[in-house]
Protein backbone atom coordinates (compact mmCIF):
# COMPACT_ATOMS: atom_id res chain seq x y z
CA UNK A 1 0.00 0.00 0.00
CA UNK A 2 1.00 3.33 -0.76
CA UNK A 3 2.54 5.90 1.49
CA UNK A 4 0.09 8.39 2.86
CA UNK A 5 0.02 11.84 3.98
CA UNK A 6 -2.67 14.15 5.48
CA UNK A 7 -0.94 17.66 4.97
CA UNK A 8 -2.46 20.72 7.06
CA UNK A 9 -3.05 23.73 4.79
CA UNK A 10 -2.08 27.01 6.06
CA UNK A 11 -3.17 30.35 3.50
CA UNK A 12 -1.31 33.18 4.82
CA UNK A 13 -2.64 36.80 3.78
CA UNK A 14 -1.48 40.37 5.95
CA UNK A 15 0.82 38.44 7.67
CA UNK A 16 -1.95 35.79 9.56
CA UNK A 17 -3.56 32.86 8.74
CA UNK A 18 -6.75 33.00 6.87
CA UNK A 19 -10.10 30.63 6.22
CA UNK A 20 -10.41 29.99 2.51
CA UNK A 21 -13.61 30.16 1.22
CA UNK A 22 -14.48 28.60 -2.22
CA UNK A 23 -11.58 30.65 -3.84
CA UNK A 24 -12.94 33.83 -3.30
CA UNK A 25 -10.02 35.35 -1.89
CA UNK A 26 -11.61 39.06 -1.17
CA UNK A 27 -14.29 37.48 1.63
CA UNK A 28 -11.39 35.20 2.99
CA UNK A 29 -11.25 36.37 7.15
CA UNK A 30 -8.48 35.51 9.84
CA UNK A 31 -8.64 32.12 10.55
CA UNK A 32 -10.83 30.51 13.40
CA UNK A 33 -9.23 26.97 15.40
CA UNK A 34 -10.23 24.75 18.25
CA UNK A 35 -6.31 24.76 18.70
CA UNK A 36 -5.31 28.39 19.08
CA UNK A 37 -6.83 31.59 19.52
CA UNK A 38 -3.66 32.75 17.02
CA UNK A 39 -3.75 33.79 13.46
CA UNK A 40 -0.10 33.57 13.86
CA UNK A 41 1.69 31.44 11.23
CA UNK A 42 4.08 29.70 13.61
CA UNK A 43 1.60 29.79 16.52
CA UNK A 44 -1.20 28.29 14.33
CA UNK A 45 1.50 25.68 12.99
CA UNK A 46 2.93 24.44 16.53
CA UNK A 47 -0.79 23.85 17.43
CA UNK A 48 -1.85 21.61 14.67
CA UNK A 49 1.45 19.52 15.41
CA UNK A 50 0.61 19.72 19.04
CA UNK A 51 -2.45 18.38 18.16
CA UNK A 52 -1.98 16.10 15.40
CA UNK A 53 1.52 15.48 15.39
CA UNK A 54 1.71 17.00 11.83
CA UNK A 55 4.66 18.88 10.53
CA UNK A 56 4.66 18.63 7.18
CA UNK A 57 2.89 21.73 5.99
CA UNK A 58 1.49 22.91 2.51
CA UNK A 59 1.90 26.75 2.41
CA UNK A 60 -0.14 29.12 0.67
CA UNK A 61 1.14 32.44 0.08
CA UNK A 62 -1.96 34.39 -1.21
CA UNK A 63 -0.31 38.28 -0.80
CA UNK A 64 2.52 36.50 -3.59
CA UNK A 65 0.21 34.45 -5.30
CA UNK A 66 -1.63 37.98 -6.42
CA UNK A 67 1.61 39.85 -6.29
CA UNK A 68 1.57 42.13 -3.30
CA UNK A 69 4.08 40.75 -1.04
CA UNK A 70 5.47 37.50 0.12
CA UNK A 71 5.26 36.16 3.91
CA UNK A 72 9.50 35.09 3.42
CA UNK A 73 10.11 35.85 7.21
CA UNK A 74 7.19 33.17 8.06
CA UNK A 75 8.29 30.78 5.89
CA UNK A 76 11.86 31.29 7.59
CA UNK A 77 10.13 30.71 11.20
CA UNK A 78 8.44 27.68 10.28
CA UNK A 79 11.70 25.75 8.02
CA UNK A 80 13.89 27.01 11.80
CA UNK A 81 11.07 25.41 14.16
CA UNK A 82 11.23 21.94 12.16
CA UNK A 83 8.64 21.95 9.66
CA UNK A 84 8.67 20.45 6.38
CA UNK A 85 6.68 22.72 3.77
CA UNK A 86 4.78 22.47 0.29
CA UNK A 87 5.03 26.18 -1.04
CA UNK A 88 2.61 27.54 -3.24
CA UNK A 89 3.90 31.47 -4.10
CA UNK A 90 2.74 32.02 -7.44
CA UNK A 91 5.95 31.09 -9.08
CA UNK A 92 6.34 32.98 -12.23
CA UNK A 93 10.08 32.56 -13.04
CA UNK A 94 13.13 30.94 -12.40
CA UNK A 95 14.59 33.46 -9.89
CA UNK A 96 11.31 33.04 -8.00
CA UNK A 97 12.05 29.44 -6.95
CA UNK A 98 16.05 30.36 -6.77
CA UNK A 99 15.09 32.34 -3.48
CA UNK A 100 12.37 30.10 -2.14
CA UNK A 101 14.71 27.09 -2.45
CA UNK A 102 17.50 29.02 -0.12
CA UNK A 103 15.05 29.56 2.45
CA UNK A 104 15.19 25.38 2.70
CA UNK A 105 11.54 24.66 0.73
CA UNK A 106 10.72 21.17 0.52
CA UNK A 107 8.61 21.21 -2.31
CA UNK A 108 8.31 24.06 -4.42
CA UNK A 109 4.42 24.47 -6.01
CA UNK A 110 4.14 25.53 -9.61
CA UNK A 111 0.51 26.61 -9.74
CA UNK A 112 -1.64 26.22 -13.80
CA UNK A 113 -2.98 29.83 -12.26
CA UNK A 114 0.29 31.67 -12.63
CA UNK A 115 2.28 29.47 -14.84
CA UNK A 116 2.97 32.00 -17.72
CA UNK A 117 4.37 29.31 -20.31
CA UNK A 118 4.96 26.16 -20.68
CA UNK A 119 9.11 27.15 -21.13
CA UNK A 120 8.95 28.34 -17.54
CA UNK A 121 8.11 25.00 -16.29
CA UNK A 122 10.74 23.60 -17.90
CA UNK A 123 13.43 26.27 -16.48
CA UNK A 124 11.85 25.40 -13.22
CA UNK A 125 12.49 21.61 -13.33
CA UNK A 126 16.06 21.91 -14.47
CA UNK A 127 16.65 24.16 -11.66
CA UNK A 128 14.27 22.49 -8.73
CA UNK A 129 14.75 19.07 -10.42
CA UNK A 130 11.20 16.75 -10.38
CA UNK A 131 11.41 15.58 -6.81
CA UNK A 132 11.49 18.84 -5.51
CA UNK A 133 8.84 20.65 -7.95
CA UNK A 134 5.18 19.89 -7.86
CA UNK A 135 2.56 21.17 -10.37
CA UNK A 136 -0.80 22.14 -9.22
CA UNK A 137 -3.62 21.50 -11.72
CA UNK A 138 -5.42 24.69 -10.60
CA UNK A 139 -9.02 24.39 -10.99
CA UNK A 140 -12.58 26.59 -10.26
CA UNK A 141 -15.35 24.29 -10.50
CA UNK A 142 -13.67 21.79 -12.62
CA UNK A 143 -12.19 24.30 -14.89
CA UNK A 144 -8.68 24.81 -15.59
CA UNK A 145 -7.18 28.13 -14.36
CA UNK A 146 -4.67 30.96 -15.53
CA UNK A 147 -3.59 31.83 -18.95
CA UNK A 148 -2.84 27.80 -19.89
CA UNK A 149 -5.76 26.57 -18.89
CA UNK A 150 -7.74 28.76 -20.98
CA UNK A 151 -10.08 26.14 -22.78
CA UNK A 152 -8.15 23.32 -22.00
CA UNK A 153 -9.27 19.96 -20.29
CA UNK A 154 -7.56 18.79 -17.04
CA UNK A 155 -6.49 15.74 -18.77
CA UNK A 156 -4.67 18.14 -21.62
CA UNK A 157 -3.11 19.94 -19.09
CA UNK A 158 -1.52 16.90 -16.71
CA UNK A 159 -0.26 15.61 -20.21
CA UNK A 160 1.40 18.56 -20.72
CA UNK A 161 3.21 18.89 -17.55
CA UNK A 162 3.96 15.11 -17.52
CA UNK A 163 5.33 15.67 -21.14
CA UNK A 164 7.58 18.90 -19.43
CA UNK A 165 9.18 16.32 -16.96
CA UNK A 166 6.35 16.84 -14.08
CA UNK A 167 6.53 14.33 -11.57
CA UNK A 168 4.53 15.18 -8.53
CA UNK A 169 1.37 16.94 -9.12
CA UNK A 170 -1.45 18.71 -6.34
CA UNK A 171 -5.28 18.65 -8.08
CA UNK A 172 -6.89 21.65 -6.14
CA UNK A 173 -10.42 22.69 -7.27
CA UNK A 174 -10.86 25.70 -5.32
CA UNK A 175 -14.40 26.02 -5.40
CA UNK A 176 -14.45 23.89 -3.22
CA UNK A 177 -11.74 24.82 -0.64
CA UNK A 178 -13.57 25.25 2.89
CA UNK A 179 -16.87 23.93 1.97
CA UNK A 180 -16.92 20.95 3.53
CA UNK A 181 -18.65 19.38 0.49
CA UNK A 182 -16.45 16.38 -0.52
CA UNK A 183 -13.70 16.27 -2.86
CA UNK A 184 -15.11 16.79 -6.18
CA UNK A 185 -11.68 15.93 -7.74
CA UNK A 186 -11.55 12.76 -7.01
CA UNK A 187 -13.37 11.13 -10.61
CA UNK A 188 -10.21 13.07 -11.76
CA UNK A 189 -7.68 12.01 -9.74
CA UNK A 190 -8.78 8.38 -10.04
CA UNK A 191 -8.30 8.78 -13.85
CA UNK A 192 -4.91 10.69 -13.95
CA UNK A 193 -3.71 7.80 -11.14
CA UNK A 194 -4.88 4.82 -13.84
CA UNK A 195 -2.95 6.70 -16.75
CA UNK A 196 0.05 7.46 -14.66
CA UNK A 197 0.48 4.88 -11.59
CA UNK A 198 4.00 6.46 -10.59
CA UNK A 199 2.56 9.94 -10.46
CA UNK A 200 2.65 11.26 -7.08
CA UNK A 201 -0.16 12.61 -6.56
CA UNK A 202 -2.12 14.76 -4.37
CA UNK A 203 -5.95 16.60 -3.98
CA UNK A 204 -7.80 18.33 -1.85
CA UNK A 205 -10.41 20.67 -1.10
CA UNK A 206 -13.50 20.51 0.62
CA UNK A 207 -12.53 17.36 3.12
CA UNK A 208 -15.23 17.20 6.12
CA UNK A 209 -14.44 14.20 7.39
CA UNK A 210 -11.97 11.13 8.06
CA UNK A 211 -14.45 9.53 5.46
CA UNK A 212 -13.24 11.74 3.13
CA UNK A 213 -9.95 11.07 4.05
CA UNK A 214 -10.09 7.72 3.88
CA UNK A 215 -11.76 7.82 0.23
CA UNK A 216 -9.03 9.72 -1.05
CA UNK A 217 -6.58 7.24 0.31
CA UNK A 218 -8.08 4.39 -1.10
CA UNK A 219 -8.25 6.28 -4.87
CA UNK A 220 -4.65 5.14 -4.21
CA UNK A 221 -3.62 9.00 -3.73
CA UNK A 222 -0.74 9.78 -1.81
CA UNK A 223 -1.37 12.51 0.17
CA UNK A 224 -5.07 15.06 0.94
CA UNK A 225 -4.80 19.10 1.70
CA UNK A 226 -6.77 19.49 4.74
CA UNK A 227 -7.50 22.74 6.60
CA UNK A 228 -11.10 23.32 8.00
CA UNK A 229 -11.99 19.85 8.89
CA UNK A 230 -8.65 20.08 11.35
CA UNK A 231 -9.61 23.59 12.47
CA UNK A 232 -13.41 22.98 13.25
CA UNK A 233 -12.92 19.50 15.07
CA UNK A 234 -14.66 17.77 12.28
CA UNK A 235 -10.98 15.40 11.48
CA UNK A 236 -9.71 14.47 14.41
CA UNK A 237 -6.72 11.74 13.13
CA UNK A 238 -7.87 8.98 15.75
CA UNK A 239 -10.29 8.13 13.55
CA UNK A 240 -8.72 7.87 10.98
CA UNK A 241 -6.59 3.92 10.39
CA UNK A 242 -3.51 5.57 7.89
CA UNK A 243 -2.36 9.06 8.69
CA UNK A 244 1.50 10.08 7.77
CA UNK A 245 3.82 12.39 9.35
Amino acid sequence: MRAFDIIPVLDLQHGIVVRGVAGQRDRYQPNHSLWTSSTDPLETAVAIRDQFGLSRLYIADLDAILGRGTHRDDLRRLHTHGFSLLLDAGIQQVEQARTYMDLGIEQIIVGLETLPDWSTLELLLQLLTPSRLTFSLDLKSGTPLGPLGHRQQPLDVITQARNCGVRRFIVLDLASVGTGCGVPTLPLCRTIRERDPDAHLITGGGIRNATDVEDVRRAELDGVLVSSALHDGQLMLTDNPSPSQ
